[in-house]
């Protein structure tokens, strides 16, 4: 008797709703599910233009390429688009499979944006966000990482779907063998190694031994409406205690952080990092809540922490970029400079503080000198240079230039 085909009803929901979208597809047997079942209801729509696949070489192995190539051949067959995205690299010494996950989504979001494509589709599914718990669990983590993978979520700026999380494994399995289609097993995934399989194999033991952890997933969902109100109590505390100035750095207003529950000035200061820093480094919550305790103690040492400035005043908190962590060379900007500054394409960058000790400029009295290290410096002909921020204010301009990227979550301009 044939099992019963998986629900793929989020999946065809997310379908009808964009445009086209982007399949992410390993050759593994989740992946080529998803495949499947998004052909199938693209062929039943006449969609199947819209379906872009996209296989990933990492080039780590002998026949990475030749799985890739297979994946693009099947989705061909398909009437679906396709294309190899290869990352290219010298070799990878530690933390391979961070570094492999990275590498992937930066290459499918330059995909997508060259190809305007809005979401990227995964084939995360109900083992996984299980994997995935008992991981977080295990690393102390936090509410936030207690809710598990998000079915949508913001990667490199492009939207990262995952219809699939209701799905089990083996269910996913079963379909493909019913499709009489074939997938390649990743040797990664039987290596000890890695802390996943470890997390795996522990998984059928228990379950060998009648514990079912079913339960799992459920409980995240459950979380995530906890965080929904922790998050909307942090927006509030955001509107009403933050200011963020154009020259790239905010300003807590002290005493309603330090009147605030401890739980929501801690997400108002991670936000504020993860802003401030560009999003380029990883915040630990171990090491926010450090700071939060040095702050809350009456601490009045500048503090620095994955990529950003903390620092103390009598009334305020002051939240920037740090300089010592910046890329120092003269880049031509693609648009966004820092990851915090939109800098005209083409444009040849550095930030300030490379220059201003030997530079004439006076800096405003209230502008920070961290701050005023990290501002966006335009490399003209020869020597010559101008600091946007500083030399439209001196010459009376009003507007400059060069505008922030983004806002912290949460805040509202009201300028």
């Amino acid at each position: 008797m044939l099992a019963a085909e998986p629900d793929f009803s989020a999946l065809h929901k997310v379908l009808a709703q964009h445009e086209r979208v982007a399949l992410a597809v390993s050759g593994g047997a989740d992946s080529v599910a998803l495949m499947l079942a998004a052909a199938d209801w693209a062929k039943a729509h006449k969609r199947l233009n819209d379906i872009y696949v996209v296989s990933v070489d990492h080039n780590l192995r002998d026949n990475s390429q030749d799985e890739a190539n297979t994946v693009y051949g099947d989705a061909i067959s398909m009437g679906l688009n396709a294309s190899v995205l290869t990352w290219q690299h010298d070799g990878i010494a530690s933390n391979l499979q961070e570094q492999a996950r990275k590498a992937r989504y930066e290459l499918m979001a330059q995909f997508c944006r060259a190809h305007n494509i809005k979401a990227v589709l995964t084939a995360h599914h109900k083992d996984d966000q299980v994997e995935t718990l008992l991981m977080r669990l295990a690393h102390g983590s936090g509410l936030d990482g207690l809710v598990g993978m998000r079915d949508d979520v913001q990667v490199f700026g492009v939207r990262v779907l995952r219809p699939l999380l209701d799905i089990k494994r083996d269910a996913l399995r079963q379909f493909v063998r019913s499709q009489k289609a074939n997938w390649v097993d990743d040797p990664s995934n039987s290596n000890q190694a890695f802390e996943r399989v470890r997390v795996r194999d522990g998984i059928k033991a228990l379950e060998r031994a009648e514990m079912s952890l079913e339960g799992l997933p459920l409980s995240a969902k459950r979380l995530a409406r906890a965080q929904i109100a922790l998050e909307n109590e942090t927006d509030r505390l955001m509107q009403s205690a933050v200011e963020v100035f154009q020259t790239g750095y905010a300003q807590i207003d002290r005493v309603k952080f330090e009147n605030a529950s401890a739980e929501i000035s801690i997400r108002l200061l991670k936000r504020l990092v993860v802003w401030a820093s560009g999003g380029n480094s990883p915040v630990q919550l171990s090491e926010i809540e450090r700071a939060f305790d040095g702050l809350m103690a009456g601490q009045d040492i500048k503090m620095t922490l994955s990529g950003s400035v903390i620092a103390p005043r009598q009334k305020t908190i002051l939240i920037g970029r740090e300089f010592g962590r910046m890329e120092k060379a003269v880049v031509q900007s693609n648009g966004v400079w820092d990851g915090r500054f939109v800098v005209e394409t083409g444009h040849n960058v550095e930030p300030y503080g490379n220059l201003i000790d030997g530079d004439f400029r006076l800096r405003p009295q209230d502008l920070p000198h961290f701050a005023a290290c990290c501002l966006p410096v335009i490399r003209k002909v020869g020597d010559k240079f101008i600091v946007p921020h500083l030399d439209m204010a001196e010459n009376g301009v009003e507007e400059c230039p060069i505008s922030l990227a983004n806002l912290p979550k949460g805040y509202v301009n009201h300028a």
